[in-house]
C-alpha cells in the first residue's frame, strides 16, 4: 500500500511524490506531533485514497520543523520510528508480526524528499 502526495497547484512544479506504508506512519507523525490539523485530518491521513489537504504556508512549516527537529538528529543511517524515536539498527526488512511498529520507519532520504517537495509545492493534498 502506498501514498501520492501531490502538489495542489499542478503548474507549481512539485509535481507528485509517492511513498510506501512504511515510509509514510512515521511522518505522520510527525505532522500531527507538530500540530497541523485536527484529529479528523489526522486520522483520515492513515488511509490510501482518502484525500486530504495542505495549504502552502503548513507545508512550509512542516518542512521547517522537520529540518530543525528531526534531521539535525539522524545520522545517515538513522530511521526515525512510528513512536517518535530513533533507531540506527539496520532495517532487517522483514515483517515483524509481534511488534506492527517495528515496521514502520522514516529514513532520512525519506525526510529529506519529503522536506524539498513541501517547500516547493504550493500546498498539497495527500491520497
Amino acid at each position: 500500500m502506498g501514498f501520492t502526495i501531490r502538489d495542489l497547484d499542478p503548474a507549481g512544479g512539485a509535481g507528485a511524490l509517492d511513498v510506501n506504508a512504511w515510509h509514510w506512519r512515521p511522518t505522520l507523525e510527525i505532522i500531527h506531533s507538530l500540530g497541523f490539523g485536527d484529529e479528523t485530518r489526522a486520522i483520515l491521513m492513515h488511509y490510501s485514497g482518502v484525500t486530504v489537504e495542505f495549504d502552502r504556508d503548513e507545508a512550509r512549516a512542516i518542512a521547517r520543523a522537520i529540518r530543525e527537529r528531526y534531521l539535525p538528529r539522524m545520522g545517515a543511517d538513522t530511521r526515525l520510528t512510528a513512536d517518535g524515536g530513533f533507531t540506527d539498527e539496520p532495517d532487517r526488512v522483514g515483517f515483524h508480526r509481534d511488534d506492527l511498529s517495528l515496521n514502520y520507519s522514516a529514513t532520512r532520504p525519506w525526510l529529506e524528499r519529503f522536506c524539498e517537495f513541501c517547500e516547493r509545492c504550493q500546498g498539497f493534498a495527500v491520497n
